[in-house]
């Protein structure tokens, strides 16, 4: 969980790269991607996070977490 501990220290380029390698360990851990959309969003808040938002509910088609972070994305977009 080193991933959260750098978003929550607010570093997020750090999260981003820890939630990457989560993902060559485990391609199908859905909440990889939506830790990478967060970390993302968080160091530039006009980024486009929807592929990562589409790739956690793909993986992990049971992560609501996943559904409502897209769902607060298109509404903010």
């Amino acid at each position: 969980h080193i991933w959260e501990a750098y978003r929550f220290m607010g570093e997020y380029a750090k999260a981003f790269d820890a939630y990457k390698e989560a993902i060559k360990v485990d391609p199908n851990f859905g909440p990889a991607y939506l830790g990478q959309a967060i970390a993302l969003s968080l160091r530039n808040p006009e980024a486009n996070i929807e592929s990562y938002l589409n790739q956690a509910i793909k993986k992990s088609p049971d992560f609501t977490e996943a559904y409502l972070a897209r769902a607060k994305y298109y509404l903010d977009h």
